[in-house]
């Protein structure tokens, strides 16, 4: 088992510092760069979390620079992109208009439909009751928001 991965299971200190990198992605954009500096010089004393942090911001911040020659024998640093920048990830603003914070409506709702069933293998019956119920509240919420449309 990798170090860090026995590390976050031991560690409740290491562990804490990890989850508040969630915490980016509920930031406005414009600061999630600030939050990741502050994260940087809260845990500046923990290798593994500064690991962890540069990996994050290579991956779904500011990308790596990648080593580039030129025809004249020069070799300079160009930044790639990162895989998956900020507008990808984050959820501020879903999250203040109180829309879905998930990109997939799919694992929304499964979510919705496994907090209703409650058991792993329901039953024809409870299935299409469950189903009923999804319905019946997606139907109440689709008819508030078009009243509000109007009024």
């Amino acid at each position: 088992m990798c170090n860090i991965v026995i590390k976050y299971k031991e560690h409740k200190q290491f562990r804490q510092a990890v989850k508040l990198i969630n915490v980016l992605a509920f930031l406005p954009v414009n600061m999630i760069r600030k939050g990741i500096s502050v994260l940087y010089e809260t845990f500046n004393y923990n290798d593994d979390v500064d690991d962890i942090l540069t990996y994050f911001n290579a991956t779904y911040m500011n990308g790596i620079y990648k080593a580039t020659t030129t025809a004249f024998g020069t070799t300079y640093l160009k930044r790639q992109p990162s895989i998956f920048p900020p507008h990808l990830w984050n959820v501020f603003n879903a999250s203040k208009k109180g829309y879905a914070r998930t990109n997939n409506i799919f694992e929304a709702f499964n979510n919705k439909f496994k907090n209703i069933v409650r058991i792993k293998h329901p039953n024809i019956y409870i299935f299409i009751d469950s189903i009923q119920i999804i319905n019946s509240t997606t139907m109440i919420s689709l008819t508030k928001n078009l009243m509000m449309m109007f009024f």
